[in-house]
């Protein structure tokens, strides 16, 4: 949303960034596109876990503290350990 080349105002911006919010949407991916995509060429399976780490609608920079940015990583690979010994049969 703050690239390079912006071709919009704030005030654009934050109507966009509000339009999506009331229609439901919560988080918006762009950088994983690209992965996927890539691993998609090569015909491999891949898989995205996002985490939200600040409300655009409030602030632009992360203010979570070191414990809690933690936090959140360990909380990912609790959701991909549990969904590989779903996959391995091991639950």
């Amino acid at each position: 949303m703050d690239g390079a080349f912006c071709e919009y105002t704030e005030e654009e911006k934050f109507a966009f960034l509000n339009h999506l919010h009331k229609l439901g949407v919560r988080n918006v991916e762009m950088e994983a596109l690209s992965f996927a995509a890539l691993f998609n060429r090569g015909n491999i399976k891949v898989a995205v876990i996002c985490v939200s780490l600040l409300d655009r609608l409030k602030n632009d920079q992360v203010l979570l503290g070191h414990n809690d940015l933690n936090e959140f990583e360990m909380r990912i690979f609790k959701v991909i350990s549990v969904y590989i010994k779903q996959q391995l049969k091991l639950c």
